[in-house]
């Protein structure tokens, strides 16, 4: 299990230095764990000295940067960065003895913990003060847990685990959340509680949270805490915490107010009582009041009074707070009133119609009945017909339609029908493109009930020689009136400032601000417009649109520092240059922000330019040797393959330019050099990769950029006349840059629109996009891609099909995987970038072989992989079934023909590798670790489940599994179980079992989510009689901690072991006395479901995949075939 610890620090670089040393030092093993400085805006030398312990680290030691001021936007940056399977957090000001993270990964052992947490104990800095009681030592983060200790688990609801010595199993985020942004402390502000809405959803999910009583931190407490004046402060915003975490629950956030007041009460009584606890507490009370009174009333509340008159001020604020709420209550009851009022008569007027209906109704029904004698007497002779239909040659032509209708279901009813039209209306293009290829690919589709991919390869076959209609964007300009005000929504703390320089052009301006008004979604943002001297309506934008904000100088600035100037009032953790002459396009906000959030490494991201009639503009720039540049793809189709993956670009436009703050701050914004305008946005860039940031090139960010209106056309005059002048000085400034990184003009643009000049590239062939999330095969093919992107190899996905399935090819985009669509002459694109390719990845024999020797060919070195050996599953299928043995060669000399012209084979199992050694001594074989999907265990006890799990497709292996139970095995566990029942999850369904006694057996088709199948299921049946590889399938229920019956053959290359972590029967007696033993033994039942996940989580990670990955390629590429 490896760790990933998190340290947020903020301008403590001192301390820091010494809590990281200790955690270096732990006697945990240094490959197994690493450490995540997260820098949260810090203005001292905390990157510098980072560095410097990770130069001379054995443990992995990684410095990030978080601009937004505050511990939860810290720990969530930590979150998202993190690689381990458990997540530690902890402050900057600690010490951890050296046995600290082993208490850790021992508590996780247990897989139903999704949280711990251990002692946190003190290092004082001198002598305690006398009026520093024991019950205030809390408020510096000091807890025995003395509850915990006894249980060993946190119960809530008023003890959890604090955040200087807290972990979190990293699955748990992706199903809870992370911290709260409006808790955790910020600067001064002494926010806390952020953890606790955390532990309460874990609770309330059923999950555990521990207590590591030997994982204890030493917290060293500052002098200056040891005051009076710092306990006030603190324990005042104790208050507002405990009064944003009640928020939720209005009788919580009052009953919270009426202890607050009892305290008080008891306090200024109480003989015994110093000064300094009176204090504290009415601190904290007036925290909680003025929070609540905030919360209530939507604005800030007034300032606390001091001396005596602070239970005055809290029963005055109260006072306000409730007479409000009685008014809104008073208002909104007589309206509730009136309007049932209203209902009353508008019922009354119904009533009086419907008595008129009732006589009209009864009228009718005895016309009905002399209509229902005379239909009788039609259906007898209706009937005469169909049987003379049934027998007709037309209903049985039209026999496989109704078949087809009958697979898919009603609900792809639509769908069906447009692929039936699509195909009537081209007959001639689908007729032409069948073969046996595209006949075996379409019954795959009806297998699996995927008609939206059966409706897309028709699509494909039908349009591929059409040429595109092209990208259609949304244009306000021109249709929406100048004049026309705009409400900007209002935000205090937004997380993108949108800078806009304007000189005049008032309508470009306002159809532009329309469009982030209707476009930019939920993402936090304010708007800023840069007015450099305009003097025509611009002047008057204060009066049109509420809530923007307005920069106007007294002289004309020009445009480099028109933007400057505004980008220093921005409030925002990123800044977006976006020009006046622009309309952004449903949707262009979000994946700015995300692809950002998603890279700390990430400091500048462009938009997709597309002209008003639809044809692209730019999709990122190239800078050449001689420093002129491309926008690439210009007046091309927007929505081809290579301008549609995220990726590096040598500059993006500042047409639409996201930039993170702490990057224009080092730089000090664009250079002055360029004034007044061109190539500042392309220095930032260049500068940016000089300080090791990535720029890179957001497609799903759309944005209409109408050319030219800001600065005309013309280079010789104007403010364009500057375009050739700061190329020369952009020249002198990065020569040596453009000499080594930089090709000459119009050269390799394959490698020069990605920057991938000095990156290996790969080609990656399978039968389509995988949907991860319906097969292993596709699971496995998606985790393979993930691996390869993050080992920085530019990776070309080609799906046989090439179709864009959905929202699939969307996440391989968004990795940064090119992949290809709408291409149908692999020969020819492999003629133009073959040479570009350092290596090529195949998969599925039936695939592979119509590529291996094109690939051959063109790229040198080749895997491979193979998820399961065929000949082998088809010979087993031979013993149970017959078949013919010609057929079985066939197989056989197709897959060895693959290994034959590859340089390394990749399979998942280790039996099969010797198998495949067996018959070829000198062949490279690689076990290659099939990842499962990092989930939390299913979390219902024994007592709360039934029946049994079958999960699987049409594959033959699985069919004959569901036959062979329900036919020899369910029968002999009836007897003893009269109502057990089988769950069948999965494009299988009783049309591949007719015949068989179905009633204990409910199909549940395709699910999104197997998880409440999971937890309501006692047992996961997989009696597979045939087949290869490693099963998906029993790994994915042994991951979610459900117990699996299987045979030999579904256990094979796994390593699981009968009896302790799997049970393994071949035959239907002992198949029957496995479930039986699982049903009745819940001690056996527990110690299946907790060894299993435990050995799947270990040996089938994603971790363990791009280990093994990077590996085979360090050795493909050195050794290959040439």
């Amino acid at each position: 299990m490896k760790i990933s610890v998190v340290i947020c620090t903020y301008n403590r670089s001192a301390l820091l230095r010494d809590s990281v040393a200790d955690l270096q030092a732990q006697d945990f093993p240094a490959s197994q764990y690493e450490i995540l400085v997260v820098d949260n805006n810090s203005s001292d030398d905390t990157r510098t000295v980072t560095g410097a312990l990770a130069a001379s680290s054995k443990v992995a030691v990684r410095y990030l940067f978080e601009a937004r001021q505050g511990l939860s936007f810290a720990r969530n940056t930590g979150i998202r960065n993190a690689a381990g399977d458990v997540v530690v957090f902890t402050d900057d000001d600690i010490a951890a003895p050296a046995n600290y993270l082993n208490e850790i990964d021992r508590v996780f052992t247990d897989p139903t913990v999704a949280a711990a947490g251990g002692p946190i104990r003190p290092i004082w800095p001198g002598p305690v003060p006398e009026w520093l009681t024991a019950d205030w030592h809390g408020f510096l983060t000091i807890n025995d847990f003395a509850a915990a200790a006894e249980t060993g688990f946190f119960q809530g609801p008023c003890e959890y685990p604090w955040g200087a010595n807290i972990a979190f199993r990293r699955g748990i985020f992706d199903r809870i959340g992370t911290f709260p942004t409006d808790l955790g402390r910020v600067g001064n502000c002494l926010m806390s509680n952020e953890e606790v809405g955390l532990c309460r959803k874990i609770q309330a999910a059923g999950l555990k949270i521990a207590f590591a009583a030997d994982a204890v931190i030493l917290h060293k407490i500052p002098a200056e805490r040891l005051t009076r004046q710092w306990y006030y402060h603190r324990t005042y915003w104790q208050g507002r915490s405990n009064a944003v975490m009640n928020a939720e629950n209005p009788a919580e956030l009052y009953r919270g107010l009426r202890r607050y007041l009892d305290l008080l009460a008891v306090y200024r009584l109480g003989q015994s009582f110093s000064a300094f606890d009176r204090r504290c507490i009415k601190r904290e009370a007036i925290g909680y009041v003025q929070q609540l009174v905030q919360q209530q009333s939507g604005s800030p509340a007034p300032a606390p009074v001091s001396g005596f008159r602070h239970l005055r001020w809290l029963a005055g604020s109260l006072e306000t707070v409730v007479a409000s709420s009685a008014r809104c209550a008073l208002q909104q009851g007589r309206a509730e009133q009136q309007a049932v009022m209203n209902q009353i008569g508008q019922l009354r007027c119904e009533q009086d119609v419907l008595m008129g209906r009732i006589g009209e109704l009864q009228a009718e029904l005895a016309r009905q009945k002399d209509l229902v004698l005379e239909k009788e007497n039609e259906a007898q002779a209706k009937g005469d017909q169909v049987a003379a239909l049934l027998n007709s040659l037309s209903w049985r032509v039209t026999r496989p339609l109704r078949f087809v209708y009958d697979l898919v279901g009603a609900g792809s009813l639509v769908v069906f029908l447009k692929l039936a039209v699509n195909i009537l209306r081209h007959p001639r293009t689908v007729i032409g493109a069948i073969n046996r290829d595209t006949l075996k690919l379409a019954w795959g589709y009806l297998k699996n009930g995927d008609v939206k991919g059966l409706a897309g390869g028709v699509s494909y076959f039908v349009g591929r020689t059409s040429p595109s209609t092209g990208y259609r964007p949304q244009i306000l300009h021109g249709t929406i009136d100048p004049a026309t005000p705009l409400m900007l929504p209002a935000c205090p703390q937004p997380l993108v400032s949108i800078i806009i320089p304007v000189h005049n052009q008032w309508a470009f301006t306002h159809s532009c601000l329309a469009s982030i008004i209707e476009h930019s979604g939920t993402i936090p943002y304010e708007v800023i417009v840069a007015d450099d001297l305009s003097s025509d309506d611009t002047c008057r934008i204060g009066e049109i649109v509420h809530n923007v904000r307005v920069v106007r100088h007294q002289t004309n600035l020009g445009f480099l520092r028109n933007c400057n100037e505004a980008a220093r009032l921005a409030k925002g953790a990123y800044l977006l240059f976006l020009n006046n002459d622009t309309n952004v396009q449903p949707g262009w906000l979000a994946p700015l922000v995300e692809v950002m959030e998603r890279d700390a490494a990430v400091g500048m991201a462009g938009s997709k330019l597309v002209y008003p009639d639809g044809m692209l503009q730019e999709a990122g720039g190239i800078i050449w040797q001689d420093a002129s540049g491309w926008n690439f793809g210009w007046r091309d189709d927007p929505e081809k393959s290579s301008y549609n993956y995220v990726k590096d670009a040598d500059y993006v436009s500042g047409a639409s330019l996201m930039v993170r703050r702490e990057l224009w701050e080092k730089t000090g914004g664009f250079d002055g050099r360029y004034v007044p305008a061109y190539f500042e946005d392309t220095d930032l860039a260049f500068q940016a990769r000089s300080l090791g940031y990535r720029v890179v090139y957001q497609p799903k960010s759309v944005v209409v950029h109408f050319e030219g209106v800001s600065h005309g056309k013309d280079v010789s005059t104007g403010v364009k006349a500057y375009q050739e002048t700061n190329k020369q000085k952009f020249v002198e400034r990065w020569r040596e840059v453009l000499q080594r990184d930089h090709f000459a003009n119009g050269q390799h643009v394959f490698q020069a629109r990605d920057r991938s000049r000095y990156r290996k590239t790969l080609l990656v062939i399978d039968h389509y996009v995988p949907m991860y999330d319906r097969d292993a095969g596709s699971y496995f093919m998606y985790s393979l891609l993930r691996a390869l992107v993050a080992l920085d190899y530019k990776v070309v996905f080609w799906p046989e099909n090439l179709y864009a399935h959905q929202p699939y090819t969307d996440v391989l985009q968004q990795m940064g995987v090119e992949v290809i669509l709408g291409y149908h002459d692999f020969g020819a694109y492999l003629s133009e970038f073959g040479s570009y390719f350092d290596g090529a990845i195949l998969t599925r024999n039936h695939i592979s072989i119509k590529f291996i020797d094109m690939v051959r060919k063109h790229i040198p070195r080749v895997i491979y992989h193979d998820p399961d050996l065929e000949f082998l599953r088809e010979q087993r299928r031979f013993e149970q079934e017959g078949g013919s043995p010609a057929e079985l060669k066939k197989i056989k000399d197709r897959e060895f023909y693959l290994f034959r012209n590859c340089d390394i084979i990749g399979i998942h199992s280790p039996v099969e590798r010797d198998i495949i050694l067996a018959e070829l001594p000198g062949a490279d074989v690689e076990v290659i670790p099939l990842p499962i999907q990092d989930t939390m265990p299913s979390a219902a006890p024994f007592s709360q489940r039934s029946g049994l799990l079958f999960v699987g497709g049409t594959h033959p292996p699985n069919v004959d599994a569901l036959r062979y139970f329900i036919q020899d095995i369910l029968p002999l566990l009836l007897v003893e179980i009269p109502d057990l029942t089988l769950t069948v999850a999965g494009a299988v369904s009783h049309h591949e079992l007719k015949g068989l006694d179905l009633s204990h057996v409910t199909f549940t088709g395709f699910v999104d989510d197997l998880r409440p199948l999971f937890e309501k299921a006692l047992v996961y049946v997989a009696p597979l009689r045939f087949g290869a590889g490693i099963k998906g399938k029993v790994l994915e229920a042994a991951n979610f901690g459900l117990p699996v019956v299987t045979t030999s053959v579904g256990a094979e290359g796994i390593g699981l072991i009968d009896g302790k972590s799997v049970a393994i029967a071949d035959n239907a007696q002992a198949f029957s006395v496995a479930v039986l033993a699982l049903h009745r033994n819940q001690e056996l039942w527990e110690l299946i479901r907790y060894e299993g996940r435990n050995y799947v989580e270990s040996n089938f990670s994603q971790r363990a995949l791009q280990a093994k990955v990077d590996d085979v390629l360090g050795k493909l590429l050195r050794t290959g075939k040439q």
